[in-house]
């Protein structure tokens, strides 16, 4: 099968193509933009692929669809994008060029190239205004999204844009990952697990956002290296890459204990983008 993804050395990104180039059952193309605060990272990441990445980047839909054009690939993988919450109230003008119309020239680019299926990276951010109760009982795909931030924004807009031209057109299938507090190896440093991280480390309180007298919960936590299984096996699924638009919410709600090397009980507020 011929795989053509984005944002290939980001933190999702590197662990995916690792894992499909040491599948070695597909052909694919990896890009990567090297841009934002995390280009220095992504640079480090692609030192440790074992396979040819092209510096292309999304905001430029003229070499994009080009080059996805010629390589005519069965499925799309959209996983660039700029990340973080507190971020992108900073630089709304950014994210929103990065994140919606930088998408919808992936999201287009496949089209004329006729990609079969386009899997691409939403959030959990989407839920990030979602009441109180319906966190503390159960959040799946059912849940009517109701984002926040203008990160969460960003992510919500892709799958409007998503159902809105598989309506206008039937032959690509769009399959958005709602992605929850994703962490693991070569992670970003500023995500909520890596400063929970850091407040063990210096013996300081892990700080709570918010409400003081919130009940203790589950925090969901989910392992890159379930993330790159899902998506494999998602792509693997070829009697599912029917005509449609479909939504996954992908989370586990256990503290991957193998980063910290024992159990950690943290209290945390749910509304905490």
């Amino acid at each position: 099968m011929k795989i053509f993804i984005t944002g290939a050395c980001g933190f999702v990104g590197w662990h995916l193509s690792t894992r499909l180039i040491n599948d070695k059952k597909h052909e694919l193309y990896l890009t990567d933009g090297f841009v934002g605060k995390q280009a220095s990272l992504s640079l480090k990441r692609e030192k440790r692929v074992n396979h040819p990445v092209h510096p292309i980047d999304i905001n430029f839909p003229k070499l994009l669809s080009f080059k996805m054009a010629e390589f005519k690939p069965d499925v799309v993988i959209h996983l660039a994008a700029l990340s973080g919450v507190r971020e992108g109230q900073a630089d709304a003008v950014s994210y929103i060029q990065t994140n919606v119309v930088g998408t919808s020239n992936v999201f287009e680019a496949a089209i004329n190239a006729k990609a079969k299926h386009v899997l691409y990276a939403s959030s959990a951010s989407v839920y990030a205004g979602v009441d109180l109760q319906t966190w503390q009982s159960n959040i799946d795909e059912r849940t009517f999204p109701a984002p926040t931030s203008i990160y969460g924004m960003t992510k919500f807009n892709n799958e409007v844009l998503a159902t809105a031209l598989n309506k206008k057109q039937s032959d690509t299938t769009f399959t958005g990952l709602r992605f929850a507090n994703v962490c693991g190896v070569y992670g970003r440093p500023e995500s909520i697990l890596y400063q929970m991280a850091k407040h063990i480390v210096l013996k300081r309180p892990i700080p709570i956002h918010g409400d003081e007298n919130l009940k203790t919960i589950k925090r969901q936590f989910t392992d890159v290296t379930f993330v790159a299984a899902i998506i494999e096996d998602l792509i693997k699924r070829k009697h599912e890459t029917q005509n449609g638009c479909k939504y996954f919410f992908i989370h586990k709600e256990t503290l991957p204990t193998s980063l910290f090397r024992s159990e950690l009980k943290i209290r945390v507020n749910p509304l905490l983008p």
